[in-house]
This record gives C-alpha cells, sequence and structure tokens, in this order.
C-alpha cells in the first residue's frame, strides 16, 4: 500500500518537472522569436541543454510553515462558504458619514435581512464617493459597472433571482419564513 502511495507522488513529481521544464523550453522559444538578434537561435539552443530541473526536498520548519498556511487557506474558504456575512475586523481610522458614503449595493456573501418590513439584498459600499464628480459611487464603482444596483434603490428582479438563486442565507431566510 505505502509503495503504490510512493510511486504516485513520485510520477506526479515527475509529472510536474516535465511541464515546468516545457514551460521554460517555450519561454526560451518565445524570447528568441521576439528577440533572435538578442537571443539567436544557437543561443536558444545551448540553453535549453543546460536546463536541469532538481527537486530539493524541504526542512521540517518549511512543511510546518506551508501546512500551517494550506490548513489557515481552507479554513478560510469554508468560512466564506458557509454564506454567513462575516463583517471585517479591521477599524476604519475615520467614519464616513451616510451622505458621504457610496451608494453602490454589495454581494457581501448573500447577505440578507429585514428593516422596517423590507427585505434589504446585500450591504452597502463603505467607500467615500469620489469627490469633484457629481455621483453618488466611489471610484471602483464609478470604473466598474455596479452590477447589484444602489443600495437605496429596491433591486431589480433580475438581482432578487441571483439572491434567490446564488445566495444560501437567503434559502435559509425563506425556509425559515415559510
Amino acid at each position: 500500500m505505502g509503495d503504490t502511495i510512493d510511486n504516485r507522488k513520485k510520477l506526479i513529481l515527475d509529472s510536474i518537472t516535465i511541464i515546468y521544464k516545457n514551460y521554460l523550453i517555450n519561454t526560451l522559444k518565445y524570447i528568441n522569436s521576439k528577440y533572435p538578434k538578442l537571443f539567436p537561435k544557437s543561443k536558444l539552443l545551448s540553453e535549453i541543454t543546460k536546463i536541469s530541473m532538481k527537486r530539493v526536498p524541504f526542512s521540517e520548519n518549511t512543511k510546518t510553515k506551508l501546512k500551517k498556511r494550506v490548513i489557515e487557506k481552507i479554513q478560510i474558504k469554508k468560512q466564506r462558504n458557509t454564506g454567513y456575512y462575516i463583517q471585517s475586523t479591521k477599524k476604519r481610522k475615520i467614519a464616513i458619514d451616510d451622505d458621504l458614503r457610496c451608494m453602490a449595493r454589495l454581494w457581501g456573501n448573500g447577505y440578507i435581512t429585514i428593516q422596517k418590513c423590507n427585505i434589504i439584498y446585500g450591504i452597502r459600499c463603505n467607500n467615500e464617493i469620489k469627490h469633484g464628480i457629481s455621483s453618488k459611487y466611489c471610484g471602483i464603482h464609478l470604473r466598474n459597472k455596479n452590477k447589484h444596483g444602489d443600495f437605496n434603490k429596491e433591486p431589480t428582479i433580475e438581482i432578487k433571482n441571483e439572491y434567490e438563486k446564488h445566495s444560501k442565507i437567503y434559502k435559509k431566510f425563506v425556509s425559515k419564513n415559510k
């Protein structure tokens, strides 16, 4: 059993080595085609023959650090995939007045709440509006399409359908209120 696992690992590592080697060769060929005077074909061939892929084993300390980082990334993804919106723990240095905040609606992991018998879809952007422009959006939402609409307006049917289809919170919300 252990022997087959070791063989699989070796096969995977050999495949990755071949992929990297081919990538390097293709990169060198591209450089040769773009700059033939600076990197002639003779130099290309000599560089290709010099390519040697050696696997350097990781130290135990490095393995531990990598494993810790991978576990953290997996936990963050699991947390995001629950569908619950968790507000950032970062504190803003300066609180922005509501009049100066961008009016764009954000997905916010499909966040939904009820306020005064109204369903509120998503969250409001926290960025400050762009000064000097008669706009209600920040620089990001001026440049990009404001896909989810204005936070202070009723969302379109398409946006509501998107929440119904993709928001895990919406599905829990509907099942709870039936």
